[in-house]
C-alpha cells in the first residue's frame, strides 16, 4: 500500500520563490504534476514535452515556453530513463515507505512473540502434535506445537502462570517507547491504563503522531515512560492537539 496524500504547507508554498516566479497557470500545472507523481507507482512523470503538455493543462502554452519554470522543478529519475521525479516529493515518499516498514516489522514480530509465548504448551500423553507457523510470520523456524486433542477443548494454561494479551491500543502505546509486545505491563501501568477507560483512536492517533514527531534540540516536552503518560493521559491529548510541527520546505 501507499500512502494515498502527502504532506504541503501553504506558508512554504506561498513563500517559495520559484513557485512566485510562476504564473497562476504554471502553478495550477506544477501542482497538478506533483499529484500525478504522488499517484505514480515510483513517484515519476513522464519527460516528454507531449504528455507534460498534456497532464499539466498547459497545452499549446507548454510549448510556447510557459514548460520552463515548471520543468525545472522536475529531475531525471534516478533508475527509470524518460521518467521525473521532483525530489522532495519523492524523499517524502520514501520516508512514509520506510514509517510502514518498521510499522508492519514490529506488528509482525510482536504477534509472533505473543503467540509462541501464549502456545508453548508442553505436550503430552502421547498425542500427536501438529506444527503451523504463524499467520504472517516470516520466521519459517517458528512453529505452533499442540495436542490435536485441545482442538475440542479449552487450552490448558499451567496454575499459577499468568498469560499476558494486550489490547491492540496497549501495543501501539507501547511501541511509542520501543516496549516489546511479550514485556508484560506492570500492576501500576495496567491500573492507569484502564483508569482512562476507552481511548478513542483519535485521540491515540493524535498521541502517536506527537510522540513520533521530530523536535529541535533541548525542546522535547515528552513524557519519558508509559506510567507517566497513562497519569498525564488528557493533558498530553490536549498537548499533541494543540502541537505545531515546524515547518519544512517541501518543494
Amino acid at each position: 500500500m501507499k500512502s494515498p496524500a502527502f504532506q504541503a504547507y501553504p506558508k512554504e508554498w506561498l513563500s517559495n520563490e520559484h513557485i512566485a516566479m510562476m504564473t497562476p497557470a504554471q502553478e495550477g500545472a506544477y501542482w497538478r504534476l506533483l499529484c500525478y507523481a504522488w499517484l505514480d507507482p515510483e513517484c515519476s512523470i513522464p519527460s516528454d514535452d507531449a504528455s507534460l503538455a498534456q497532464l499539466s493543462r498547459l497545452g499549446d502554452e507548454w510549448h510556447k515556453g510557459g514548460h520552463g519554470v515548471v520543468k525545472a522543478r522536475f529531475t531525471p529519475h534516478p533508475s527509470l530513463p524518460g521518467r521525473l521525479v521532483n525530489e522532495r516529493l519523492l524523499k517524502e515518499r520514501e520516508k512514509q515507505q520506510v514509517w510502514r516498514d518498521k510499522s508492519s516489522s514490529g506488528g509482525k514480530k510482536g504477534a509472533a512473540s505473543r503467540w509462541k509465548k501464549d502456545t508453548s504448551e508442553v505436550n503430552k500423553g502421547g498425542h500427536k502434535v501438529v506444527t503451523h507457523p504463524p499467520l504472517g510470520c516470516d520466521d519459517q523456524t517458528m512453529t505452533l506445537q499442540f495436542p490435536v486433542s485441545s482442538l475440542l477443548s479449552t487450552p490448558i494454561v499451567p496454575k499459577g502462570t499468568s498469560v499476558w494479551s494486550p489490547s491492540q491500543t496497549q501495543l501501539r502505546l507501547g511501541a511509542l517507547f520501543k516496549r516489546r509486545a511479550s514485556t508484560k505491563w506492570s500492576d501500576r501501568e495496567i491500573k492507569s491504563f484502564k483508569n482512562i477507560g476507552e481511548i478513542p483512536d483519535d485521540d491515540l492517533r493524535l498521541i502517536e503522531k506527537y510522540y513520533t514527531a521530530s523536535f529541535e534540540v533541548g525542546k522535547s516536552i515528552l513524557r519519558r515512560d508509559i506510567l507517566t503518560l497513562l497519569n498525564n493521559w488528557n493533558g498530553e491529548v490536549d498537548r499533541a492537539r494543540a502541537y505545531k510541527p515546524q515547518a519544512t520546505k517541501l518543494w
